[in-house]
């Protein structure tokens, strides 16, 4: 289990005239233009631990499209950002994050032939798990009980053991294709190669490039052999998390 820090919280002066009290931070005089933006939002909402300051910028975003704009807006103001997706296992102070910090919930899910399916990178891989499952598609269920988006699932190279517990299953046997939009601020589409996985390990840990969608290439399967393997990965789990 990967932990992620966030430390965005440099010192900043307390400002008397404000009404409220909130502090005053290098970023909080300027401006961006991205639609629905907040200021000073409390971040332990939005965190499993329910942990975490107040962040100088806020937007929730709901589609590619609006992602895109916040992640290109940011970069082109220089102010630092975090791309905040379900919350799991992310520690932050209780001094918040000073820039904007994303929250991406954009998670549109489109099965196609073939056993495709194209997901956007704020769905949850459990709720991805689910409707695969129901189509009797296979892929997903190796990954169940582990909190993720399909982004932060990227960014680590989600993985588990197999049935027979003897190697490990990772994200990237899935991974057909990947949309991405790079630290240069080109939007392209990238084969799983791209990324470089490894264990706990991918490119996007060493650029800054960010997920828009993913295209899995999933198998048929039984739904009653996807169930069997869901129950039996969550028995495993829930007996190694008691000892």
């Amino acid at each position: 289990m990967m932990f992620f820090i966030v430390y965005r919280c440099q010192p900043a002066t307390r400002n008397e005239n404000f009404t409220d009290c909130r502090m005053l931070t290098p970023y909080c005089t300027m401006s961006l233009n991205i639609p629905n933006l907040e200021r000073n939002k409390p971040l332990a909402p939005f965190t499993t631990y329910k942990i975490g300051g107040l962040s100088d910028f806020f937007v929730e975003v709901h589609t590619i499209d609006a992602l895109i704009q916040a992640l290109l807006e940011v970069r082109h103001k220089a102010m630092p950002f975090f791309l905040l997706g379900c919350g799991a296992n992310i520690l932050i102070t209780d001094k918040g994050f000073r820039g904007l910090v994303i929250h991406n919930v954009a998670n549109k899910v489109t099965f196609s032939e073939g056993e495709r399916v194209v997901a956007e990178s704020g769905a949850i891989v459990a709720d991805l798990l689910d409707q695969c499952c129901s189509r009797g598609l296979s892929g997903f269920e190796h990954f169940v009980g582990i909190p993720s988006t399909v982004g932060g699932a990227m960014w680590q190279n989600l993985h588990f053991l197999s049935p027979d517990r003897k190697r490990t299953i990772f994200i990237e046997s899935i991974v057909q294709t990947s949309r991405i939009l790079t630290e240069e601020g080109q939007c392209c589409t990238v084969g799983v190669d791209y990324f470089q996985f490894d264990y706990d390990k991918s490119i996007l840990q060493k650029r800054k490039d960010i997920v828009l969608d993913v295209t899995f290439r999933l198998s048929a399967k039984q739904k009653a052999e996807i169930q069997a393997i869901m129950n039996a990965n969550m028995a495993w789990r829930n007996a190694k998390q008691l000892h």
